[in-house]
C-alpha cells in the first residue's frame, strides 16, 4: 500500500457530464482560434510557406511552454565551479520569455481534467475567454492594419 506525495484526492460528482464536455469545447476553441489568429495575422505580411510555419512552429512551442518552463528550472547558466557559461545564458534569455508567454495557454488542459472526470470550472472558461480573447482581438487589430497598409493590385475594369 502506497500513498501519493500530494495526498489523498476524493472525487464526488458535481455536475453532468455533459455540462463539463460543453465547457471544455469552450476552452479548446477559443485556443484554436488563437492559433487561427496567429496564422491570419501572420498571412497578412508573409509568404504562405513561412506563415504556415510560424503557424505551426508557434503550435509546437504555445503546447511545449509547460514542459519547458519546467525544464529551465533545473537549466542553470552558471556551470557546477559557479562560472558562467554564455551560450547557457543567451539559451535562457531567449527560452524564460517564450515559456512565460505561452504559460498559461501550455497549462490550460481541458481534456486532461475531462479524461480523468474532473470538473472545468466556469471560472476557467471565464479567464481564458479574457486572456485568449484578448490576445486573438490584439492579433486581429494587428492584422487589419497590416492588411489596410497594403498596397494590393487594383483591377481596372479594362
Amino acid at each position: 500500500m502506497s500513498f501519493p506525495p500530494d495526498g489523498l484526492t476524493g472525487f464526488y460528482p458535481v455536475g453532468s457530464y455533459h455540462g463539463n464536455f460543453l465547457r471544455v469545447v469552450i476552452v479548446q476553441w477559443l485556443k484554436l482560434a488563437f492559433l487561427a489568429m496567429i496564422a491570419i495575422c501572420a498571412g497578412t505580411f508573409l509568404s504562405f510557406s513561412v506563415a504556415s510555419v510560424v503557424a505551426f512552429g508557434t503550435f509546437m512551442v504555445a503546447e511545449g511552454a509547460k514542459f519547458l518552463f519546467d525544464a529551465l528550472e533545473y537549466y542553470s547558466a552558471t556551470d557546477t565551479k559557479g562560472n558562467v557559461d554564455y551560450f547557457r545564458m543567451v539559451v535562457r534569455a531567449i527560452a524564460v520569455p517564450i515559456s512565460r508567454m505561452f504559460h498559461y495557454y501550455s497549462n490550460l488542459r481541458p481534456t486532461a481534467n475531462l479524461v480523468d472526470g474532473r470538473l472545468v470550472e466556469w471560472g476557467t472558461v471565464l479567464v481564458a475567454t479574457v486572456i485568449l480573447g484578448l490576445a486573438t482581438a490584439v492579433l486581429y487589430l494587428i492584422a487589419v492594419t497590416v492588411f489596410r497598409r497594403r498596397e494590393l493590385a487594383m483591377y481596372s475594369g479594362h
